[in-house]
């Protein structure tokens, strides 16, 4: 099967509540070989996995994770809205994730959803991961070269709305390891110009089928993907019809 990344984006989100143990697990079943998810702190400081400002799409509570104790939050229901069969699903932390999923064989990318919290990322990532297994991405520039100054060994992804050159030559600078375009936006001329830097490519923002098919034609490393499941289904069609067509020149 091809060399890809199949990250299940914030778990298998798209049937199960997202960054939830159901949705990590699931996730796995599906055959997914990576898991992504948000890191964000409490009003005590305990590292768990969020991914919005508020809870209210997830809990209906306009409040913040920064808002709340870990003893509070572990008090909200995070899985019931959708379906009665994930009530009682609450936020992780990311000290539980890593327990469950690091060392286990799967790509890891952790997203610093909150700046100043790097470096007690770093020393999450340095006690549990895989360092080549593991990269841990933004959209916060400064959480970026944040981490890169206090965790060089660890690899690092760019999450970027746009493409420009000037994006190109920060992430050559401060040495990211990868590039994480929005897969509607990317395109074969800019996948050219950042894959002879050298940079890894992973697309996010793969909304339907349509999108995962561009990916996997334009050649990404790597997607985050709500349905692990259809883009394993296609992964396995490559393979047969690659292997169809070896056998019939041969």
């Amino acid at each position: 099967m091809r060399d890809l990344i199949n990250y299940a984006h914030r778990g298998a989100s798209a049937y199960a509540p997202e960054n939830t143990f159901a949705a990590f697990y699931l996730g796995r079943q599906m055959n997914a070989n990576g898991i992504e998810t948000d890191i964000q702190a409490t009003k005590d400081g305990v590292l768990v996995l969020f991914h919005d400002d508020t809870l209210q799409r997830v809990a209906g509570l306009d409040v913040t994770i920064q808002d709340l104790t870990f003893e509070e939050l572990c008090r909200i229901d995070v899985g019931s809205h959708k379906g009665p069969q994930y009530t009682g699903e609450h936020v992780p932390t990311l000290e539980e994730f890593l327990h469950h999923f690091a060392g286990k064989g799967l790509h890891l990318a952790l997203e610093i959803k909150q700046a100043g919290i790097e470096k007690e990322i770093a020393e999450a990532v340095r006690h549990w991961c895989d360092p080549d297994r593991t990269i841990v991405t933004s959209f916060i520039w400064e959480s970026l070269t944040a981490m890169r100054r206090i965790a060089p060994e660890i690899r690092t992804g760019y999450l970027s709305l746009h493409e420009d050159e000037e994006v190109l030559q920060n992430m050559k600078k401060e040495g990211i390891y990868q590039y994480c375009p929005l897969a509607s936006a990317w395109t074969k001329e800019w996948d050219q110009v950042f894959r002879k830097e050298g940079f890894s490519i992973r697309a996010w923002g793969v909304q339907n089928e349509e999108l995962m098919m561009k990916m996997l034609d334009l050649g990404v490393d790597g997607m985050t993907v709500n349905f692990p499941d259809k883009l394993n289904e296609a992964l396995q069609r490559m393979e047969e019809e690659s292997s169809a067509s070896a056998d019939s020149i041969s």
